[in-house]
């Protein structure tokens, strides 16, 4: 069996990536122009394959390219072709922070240099642009928050995290009446509401929020709500483990943790399900002797096997 070895030709991978470009096979050449820089680098070969990208809405890949064979453009202090062009990819990439890093980079050389004035002007459309495109991609992000929130509440937990996080972009304003709804929604997981509390007592809301847990509704404003680990009901049972099981301490730290969990689960009612500390950690050591705090202390345990 006769092998034919691949051609590892700089010049037979440009006239390949010519004859793509030329079929209108866009993707085979920039491939080829890939293989044939990898091999030497040539500059108009190389702005042929960034600018190909470029036409391409591909600024990813056309950034890929630049990072691969010309990434001293990212130390560059010039205001060139490539240069603007970098930056141009940067802001379609939407990679905003790189691009006013670039810009400014840029901007410092050209500082107090009256022959440089017109480029000064172009940097300062740059950054217009990147206003506008951060504008427009809020705008974007916030509707589709916007539209999530109509049926998180219907979503296992990882979603309803993931699109927790999501919400900081959000004016507080925008906040407030998208997570409103789902403090009093049941379906929504009780830690969720916990952390969206969490949230709007950051953000000092001084909104009144109708927040229901497990039966009781009641209304809120965040920014008189105490921590969590704050709680009378927090502290008081930390002492009440650290007087009865202090000289256990694996069984210490595993009944703090019960204690916090269950604290975060029904925050900020904590108090009014479990309003005892020493009678809480009775039904937790000695389960099947209190109805009432088994039940709640279930409910719980219910709301966990959600997580996994």
């Amino acid at each position: 069996m006769t092998i034919v070895p691949f051609p590892n030709n700089f010049e037979i991978y440009f006239q390949n990536a010519m004859d793509a470009l030329m079929s209108g096979n866009f993707e085979e050449a920039v491939a080829f122009i890939d293989k044939a820089l990898a091999i030497k680098m040539d500059d108009e070969l190389f702005n042929i394959g960034v600018s190909l990208l470029q036409s391409q809405n591909q600024a990813e890949n056309a950034l890929y390219l630049i990072t691969k064979y010309q990434e001293s453009l990212y130390n560059a202090t010039t205001v060139e072709e490539m240069d603007l062009l970098l930056i141009t990819l940067l802001i379609d990439a939407g990679k905003f922070s790189e691009a006013e890093k670039q810009i400014n980079q840029r901007w410092a050389m050209l500082k107090n240099k009256a022959e440089y004035a017109y480029l000064e002007n172009v940097l300062a459309q740059y950054l217009e642009r990147i206003t506008e495109e951060k504008k427009r991609q809020t705008e974007i992000e916030r509707d589709e928050i916007v539209s999530k929130s109509q049926s998180i509440s219907q979503e296992p937990y990882f979603k309803q995290v993931a699109f927790v996080k999501s919400l900081s972009i959000l004016t507080n304003d925008d906040f407030e009446t998208i997570i409103g709804p789902l403090l009093s929604d049941e379906a929504v997981h009780s830690l969720i509401k916990t952390e969206l509390l969490n949230h709007l007592s950051e953000r000092s809301s001084k909104t009144a929020f109708s927040v229901t847990k497990h039966g009781i509704t009641d209304s809120v404003v965040p920014i008189f709500l105490h921590s969590p680990v704050h709680s009378t009901f927090y502290l008081e049972g930390l002492a009440v483990i650290e007087e009865v099981k202090g000289h256990n301490i694996i069984e210490k730290q595993n009944l703090e943790e019960v204690l916090l969990l269950h604290t975060l689960y029904f925050y900020p009612f904590e108090h009014r399900f479990f309003q005892d500390s020493t009678r809480w950690l009775q039904a937790i050591t000695h389960p099947g002797e209190d109805s009432e705090y088994d039940f709640y202390i279930n409910e719980v345990e219910k709301g966990l096997d959600l997580l996994t």
